[in-house]
């Protein structure tokens, strides 16, 4: 099968999405599928371009197996609402200018976040004249709304400092931690999200102290992988840190929970299975459906994976 994936970000950018999408890729390409990006340059979060690469109309590279095509976009650092959002439609445009001159593909899938990127795969869909699959991941804007915009200029140079944080060396930073708050705010929104994070502290077997409703509460209870409070109490907050911090066996036995249920539950070579099942079910839909005379477009579909 031929796959044709749109992502506004991937390596070596070391986001979320980047990650997720890089990996599920790699994995469909050890199945054997034919996988071909469509991205950008990597410039994530400072909007400055990596080294060895350029903000070029159109570069190509190969990567585990991966041929990634890079168009060019409006780069901007990741802040200010307005100066993302036209690096984010700029992106959208690029892809369906460069819709044309791709390989020829038997599904499409894009993924959000962010809102634009996902948008991307109706008119190249109908350009293609493929299935589309849609990846929900977040709610943008809604989520860039709730959370605020942080104005304080140092404040960001600080963060956007830690951020360059390089990924092969999290699990030593995981290591040294004796347990992972993961906090959000408490709005119906955040119900509806599932912090990454919960999954890379229980691969390192941490405990959780997780201040977050919905189905993130849902996986650490399922999972007894940590202690669930409620959101934005401080008081929680603080019995949960001293439970822990008086009783280092709870805490091996949270962790050695967690490590059990994400490697059984969320290993990405799993998940990539799954999706991968999605995405060649309707493959064969389509090539059912279609005329033998000429292709035409099968309906949209959508897929909500973990």
């Amino acid at each position: 099968m031929r796959i044709l994936f749109l992502s506004h970000y991937f390596p070596p950018e070391v986001n979320a999405p980047a990650s997720r999408t890089f990996e599920h890729c790699r994995e469909w390409v050890r199945n054997g599928h034919q996988v071909t990006v469509l991205t950008c340059a990597p410039n994530h979060p400072r909007g400055l371009v990596y080294p060895g690469y350029r903000n070029r109309l159109w570069q190509r590279e190969r990567r585990d197996g991966i041929d990634i095509i890079r168009v060019v976009t409006y780069i901007t650092p990741n802040e200010g609402f307005v100066r993302r959002s036209l690096g984010y439609l700029s992106f959208m445009m690029a892809c369906v200018c460069a819709a044309p001159f791709l390989p020829r593909a038997d599904v499409l899938v894009t993924t959000s976040p962010q809102f634009f990127n996902g948008l991307a795969g109706y008119p190249v869909k109908l350009m293609k004249r493929i299935p589309w699959v849609l990846e929900i991941r977040d709610l943008w804007p809604e989520s860039v709304l709730a959370l605020g915009a942080v104005r304080n200029r140092l404040l960001i140079r600080l963060l956007s400092a830690l951020a360059q944080l390089p990924k092969e060396r999290m699990p030593q930073i995981w290591s040294l931690s004796d347990a992972s708050l993961v906090l959000l705010r408490k709005l119906p929104l955040f119900e509806t999200v599932i912090p990454s994070k919960i999954f890379e502290s229980m691969a390192m077997g941490r405990p959780i102290i997780l201040g977050v409703g919905g189905e993130a509460r849902a996986i650490v209870e399922e999972s007894q992988s940590g202690l669930v409070i409620d959101p934005e109490s401080s008081t929680n907050l603080c019995t949960a840190v001293l439970k822990l911090a008086h009783n280092p066996s709870l805490g091996r036995a949270l962790g050695a929970n967690g490590q059990r249920h994400v490697a059984a539950h969320f290993d990405r070579r799993v998940l990539a299975r799954r999706f991968e099942g999605v995405l060649s079910a309707l493959h064969a839909h389509a090539a059912h459906e279609r005329p033998q005379s000429a292709p035409v477009s099968a309906e949209s579909k959508s897929a909500s994976l973990v």
